[in-house]
């Protein structure tokens, strides 16, 4: 049985940086009103239906997302993780939320997007917002701590019994596997028979600086993937989705 989980975007809430970078109050919601038709017919700006620009902050927001969700067959959420070293984190307030409401019956995971923030999306790549910084062993046992009441709740996906934790960009993170490894043997400390990793959308081919060391599955993006990469029994492609063990990730 596929088991379909969708990729989720935490940003639909305003905080302090956001507040700062963007403007008092900015959410996704923002962007989305902002938008113009580009052509006879063209909807847009997209409006949600009864005009529900909901905040992610408000409790009753996913009441509503995860009773949507199990109506239309969705089983999981994954949720993007915003973490920059040294305890700073972005976006972690419904995630928190999330953990500490055991009423959502409802399974997730989390994807780490370890990108540096900067205006690109405006424009202006080289205006940093917010450096990521990998730092050293004891940053990623900081970054673990933080994450095992995540992995230890009964809602947390598993794969063989072992908490999915996702990597959005390995290529941009050369010690990556010294962090699986010590994860791993730290989850395994933790009671946990260990973690399960993937990556997201990784470049692969032979000069690939990506190995399959400590990766148990690749997330691959089309329609670029499909007959132009090696094939590998650790990858399932889809038209679409991507597919990990009897999950399929959207």
């Amino acid at each position: 049985m596929i088991k379909t989980i969708a990729f989720y975007l935490p940003q639909f809430h305003s905080f302090p940086e956001n507040d700062k970078w963007w403007g008092k109050g900015f959410t996704e919601w923002t962007n989305t009103k902002k938008t113009v038709p580009q052509y006879r017919g063209h909807y847009e700006p997209r409006v949600p239906l009864n005009e529900y620009y909901y905040n992610l902050l408000d409790p009753k927001t996913f009441k509503w997302q995860v009773s949507l969700a199990k109506k239309y067959g969705v089983y999981g959420f994954c949720f993007y993780h915003y973490w920059f070293g040294e305890d700073k984190k972005l976006m972690y307030k419904p995630l928190e939320n999330y953990l500490d409401d055991k009423s959502l019956d409802f399974p997730f995971c989390l994807s780490w997007a370890n990108e540096t923030w900067s205006r690109r999306w405006n424009g202006s790549e080289q205006d940093i917002l917010i450096k990521q910084d990998y730092g050293n062993k004891d940053s990623w046992t900081k970054h673990f701590n933080y994450l095992l009441p995540f992995f230890k709740d009964s809602r947390y996906i598993t794969v063989d019994n072992k908490p999915l934790f996702v990597l959005y960009k390995p290529e941009i993170f050369p010690e990556y596997e010294q962090m699986f490894s010590l994860w791993n043997k730290l989850a395994k400390q933790a009671g946990l028979s260990g973690l399960s990793f993937a990556i997201q959308g990784a470049v692969w081919n032979n000069q690939s600086d990506v190995d399959d060391h400590m990766i148990d599955y690749r997330i691959m993006y089309e329609p670029g993937f499909t007959g132009t990469q090696p094939r590998s029994k650790k990858v399932f492609v889809l038209a679409s989705p991507h597919t990990i063990g009897n999950y399929v990730l959207f």
